[in-house]
Order: structure tokens, then sequence, then C-alpha cells
């Protein structure tokens, strides 16, 4: 797994939610991260796009499926596909932060 800084398309940004659509292409995957006030949800929007949550277990999400990331979890998202994905990221009501975690994480093991 290698890692990409994908980098957001802003649909929404204001003081309280936040929508914005990624793309990943196959074998890439997001930084590791977590936000301290906000939850958010993972839409895929094609491809497939699995979604680790420390001390859970990954979710593989298919067009039209979610996965809830509660505000303080460590989580981490990897196109485990063959096609590039598109997903959107729906966070909020709060303010955002990104905290990252150092090192990068290969997603097919368990945090």
């Amino acid at each position: 797994m290698t890692l990409q800084q994908d980098k957001p398309l802003l649909l929404i940004d204001t003081t309280d939610v936040r929508v914005a659509e990624f793309s990943l292409p196959p074998g890439q995957a997001g930084e590791r991260h977590y936000h301290s006030n906000v939850s958010e949800y993972c839409y895929c929007l094609e491809g497939i796009l699995s979604v680790t949550l420390e001390g859970g277990p990954r979710k593989t999400l298919s067009r039209g499926e979610r996965q809830l990331i509660p505000a303080g979890v460590p989580h981490q998202v990897t196109n485990t596909g063959e096609v590039s994905c598109r997903y959107l990221v729906v966070q909020g009501i709060g303010a955002f932060d990104f905290i990252p975690l150092t090192g990068e994480y290969d997603a097919r093991n368990e945090f």
C-alpha cells in the first residue's frame, strides 16, 4: 500500500459542516489521522473504499454504502479495488481539525 495525500474538492466548508469529494487510485491510502471535534461519514461514490477504524474491523464500502467515523477515533481509508474510487466525506457538526498520526500505516493489518 502506498500513502497518498489526496486533495479534496471542497463542496461545503462552513464553521460547522464540511463536505468534500476525494479520489484515490488503486492501492493508495489516505493518511492515518483523527478529528478531535467532529464525526464524519464516508460515502462511497464509485469503486471500492476500505475504512479502518482503530479498535474495530475494516469495513469495505461499495457504491452507495457509508461508514460513520466517530470523533476522536483514528482511521484510514484505502482503495482496495482495481479501479480509482471516489468518495464523499461529510463532517460536522463542529469545528474541523485534522490530526495526522505519524508513520505510514499498512491498512491490510489492524491498528
